[in-house]
Formats: C-alpha cells, sequence, structure tokens
C-alpha cells in the first residue's frame, strides 16, 4: 500500500499529543508521510522537534518567499500564518491537509486542495486493521474530553462509521 502525503495542523497535533501521541507513529508507518512546518510545531506546547522526529512527523522548514506568501494571505485573513503555511505547503506539493479547524478546510475545499480530519486518520488505522475499532472510539473520546470543539455528534458519527468498517 502507498502512504498519503500529509501535512498537519497544529490543533490535530495537539489532541494526539494530550492523548496518545503514539498514534503519530501508527499513523506515520500506515497512513502517511506526516509533514509539519516547523512554525506550526512551534504552537504545540507538548511536543518538540525531537520528539515529533522520533514519532515519524517530518519538519518542514519554510523558505522566505513561502513565509512571505503565508504572511502577506493572513493580513486581514480569518486564517493564522500557520494555517496559511499549511495550505500553501499542500497546494504547493499535492499533500492532504490534516485538520478539525472549519475555516483552513474551506479554503483548502476552495482551492481544490485535499482534506482530512483529523479522526478520519483513525479510521483510516481501523480499515487497515492496525488499529481496534474499541482502541479508536477511546481515542476518540479521550479527544472529545479534552477538545469540546469536537462534539457528541461527532464522535457519535465516528463510532457508526468505526464500527462500521467491521
Amino acid at each position: 500500500m502507498k502512504l498519503e502525503l500529509l501535512i498537519i495542523d497544529a490543533n490535530v497535533l495537539i489532541d494526539f499529543c494530550k492523548t496518545e501521541r503514539s498514534i503519530l507513529t501508527l499513523v506515520a508507518a500506515h497512513v502517511g508521510v506526516l509533514h509539519v512546518p516547523a512554525p506550526v510545531l512551534d504552537e504545540v506546547k507538548d511536543l518538540d522537534r525531537q520528539a515529533a522526529e522520533a514519532l515519524g512527523l517530518r519538519i518542514v522548514e519554510i523558505d522566505l518567499a513561502t513565509l512571505t506568501k503565508a504572511a502577506n494571505a493572513s493580513v486581514g485573513s480569518a486564517l493564522a500564518l500557520q494555517d496559511w503555511l499549511c495550505l500553501h505547503a499542500a497546494e504547493e506539493h499535492g499533500w492532504t491537509c490534516v485538520t478539525n479547524d472549519k475555516r483552513l478546510r474551506a479554503e483548502c475545499d476552495s482551492r481544490n486542495v485535499q482534506v482530512m480530519w483529523g479522526l478520519q486518520l483513525l479510521l483510516r488505522l481501523v480499515e487497515q486493521r492496525t488499529l481496534s475499532v474499541d482502541d479508536a472510539v477511546a481515542l476518540a473520546q479521550a479527544i472529545h474530553q479534552i477538545n469540546r470543539r469536537i462534539s457528541k455528534d461527532v464522535i457519535a458519527s465516528f463510532i457508526v462509521r468505526a464500527k462500521a468498517v467491521l
């Protein structure tokens, strides 16, 4: 199976780091190559560069031209500089953007950039029989406990989808 090329936003990293960071290793090994721009990694207080690399993340250093482009785009925008960095990298390299940020997802959609929810990474692991349904559901519920932006309805839908894989 060919691994996807992914770029992961801080909000997804934070959810996994606060619940079960080892899931990132499984994702990197079985779902896709996980890229993270260095300025996005800097937003994740629970994860330093060395730990991120040990989990299988590939740190993307941002060149001045891309940084300038993202900074200019962020002026007056609902998206932060780091969001624009993820978007521009995904657009430039053909990567899928993994984010739970609705505004970033909408901008990705408007530019035909592939996008994926953070919980979809867990579904991919379940589909591949790399993660059990019970473990995926427990992790999704743990994420809900620390991130109330992921609603009970989203978790209920996730559980239905995860169990449908069986």
